[in-house]
């Protein structure tokens, strides 16, 4: 089994995934407007981690201003493709390196550390779940715990367009699927509007 990510990287990762998701391309920079100022930034740049992976290279023509993250220009590649349209990702602390990719119809997808993504999905909610516009599966989370306690959490707006927050299980049989048998609803909001 290869070694697993560190949290940071896995976490790196998944940003990277959901960016790539949701259709970005190219290079990417934080504009001036938008940069911290010094004071907010003043850790010395050798405090900051050394990333791994891609390098990160300066934007042509920056002006060095104390700031170590001044110039900073961030790429990105397509790692994965996951049917649907991705609204959320979790990273399980299991050591397989996998993330867990739900989509705003309400299914959820496991991709491995190479990219690959299973053929069938993780589960398969879309018969609890309204999609489109602002509804639809909106939040995915693993217990703190797993796999231990091997709970997966979802927030998501039912067939009458209110919110719902409930747990599953993984199957004991296969670590890729969750059991639909486990779904436990544990938060109800109307949505009158």
């Amino acid at each position: 089994m290869p070694p697993p990510i560190p949290r940071h990287a896995a976490t790196m990762l998944g940003l990277a995934l959901v960016a790539v998701l949701a259709g970005c391309n190219g290079a990417a920079t934080v504009p001036p407007s938008a940069a911290p100022s010094p004071a907010a930034t003043a850790l010395p740049a050798s405090t900051l981690p050394t990333p791994t992976g891609a390098a990160a290279t300066p934007t042509p023509g920056a002006v060095a201003s104390g700031d170590p993250l001044a110039g900073l220009s961030i790429g990105t590649d397509l790692f994965a493709k996951v049917p649907g349209a991705a609204l959320t990702f979790a990273a399980p602390n299991d050591g397989t390196g996998r993330l867990f990719v739900g989509n705003q119809a309400g299914q959820i997808w496991v991709v491995g550390r190479d990219g690959t993504v299973q053929q069938q999905p993780f589960v398969d909610l879309r018969a609890r779940i309204k999609s489109g516009g602002e509804q639809g599966l909106l939040g995915l989370a693993v217990h703190p715990a797993f796999p231990v306690d091997p709970r997966v959490f979802v927030d998501f707006t039912n067939k009458d367009g209110d919110t719902v927050v409930a747990s599953l299980t993984v199957d004991p049989g296969d670590e890729n699927r969750l059991d639909p048998d486990s779904f436990k609803q544990l938060l109800f909001i109307d949505q009158p509007f």
